[in-house]
């Protein structure tokens, strides 16, 4: 059974291209830079992402950040005269989006898998391997994904800042980056592999191999976005998967 998609929203004319071109640029900057200097910033002084100070203020710093970008976003995309249901956001529903919420979740478990699997395979050709692994982790983030604070207070500032950023990057990356992406481009594929990039670069302090990894996966999760096109079970996956895989660490 094929599923058909509605067409992406034209380019009209040249004027038309230059704004789109500038509100994508100030979502960037917005939206991704912030991310992506924290993330360079790691590797270039030997750090792990967001270390500096006590947990909590980790997490509080986190928190507005997420807050700052969401409502910037937001505001951009209710003024942009596109429609906000373009953008994939729509009413709340309890039970649809709980239960997609679940099944993507798992979906990127599924992806995560496939992507370890296939950058592992592609480290086997000499050349590629040297440019999966260009860039090392710092020695910081060794041990790959923090583990759950011990402290109450801090773990509740864990799982608001989780939400937090889990609705922030899917606001930025799968509804707007995405979308406008596509539409710029005239290809569906075109704003789901760019967003997959850049959503990437913000995890490049956990080295070049889990970045690729990571490229990968999200554009598995990028391809469901097209065919859902709801932020909110998105949102709710993205930190479900991040608390989870924090939890089994």
């Amino acid at each position: 059974m094929s599923i058909s998609l509605p067409p992406l929203l034209p380019v009209n004319d040249a004027a038309h291209r230059r704004f789109l071109l500038a509100e994508l640029l100030v979502v960037l900057v917005l939206g991704v830079l912030p991310h992506a200097a924290n993330a360079v910033l790691a590797v270039l002084f030997e750090r792990d992402e967001g270390s500096y100070g006590p947990i909590w203020a980790r997490y509080v710093m986190g928190s507005v950040v997420a807050l700052q970008i969401s409502l910037s976003v937001a505001w951009i995309m209710f003024r942009s005269g596109t429609p906000i249901e373009e953008f994939g956001i729509k009413p709340f529903k309890w039970r649809t989006d709980l239960l997609l919420a679940l099944g993507i979740c798992v979906c990127m478990y599924v992806f995560a898998f496939v992507s370890r699997a296939m950058i592992a395979t592609l480290c086997y050709i000499p050349s590629l391997e040297r440019l999966i692994h260009a860039i090392a982790p710092p020695d910081a983030y060794a041990g790959g994904w923090a583990t759950p604070p011990d402290e109450v207070s801090d773990l509740a500032m864990m799982l608001i800042y989780d939400v937090a950023n889990g609705f922030s990057e899917e606001l930025v990356i799968r509804c707007y980056l995405l979308t406008r992406l596509a539409q710029l481009f005239g290809v569906r594929w075109t704003g789901v592999v760019l967003s997959a990039a850049i959503m990437s670069s913000y995890h490049i302090y956990q080295g070049s191999y889990s970045a690729n990894q990571i490229f990968l996966s999200q554009i598995g999760v990028g391809a469901l976005f097209v065919y859902v096109r709801r932020l909110w079970p998105f949102a709710m996956a993205h930190a479900l998967f991040n608390l989870t895989v924090i939890a089994a660490s």
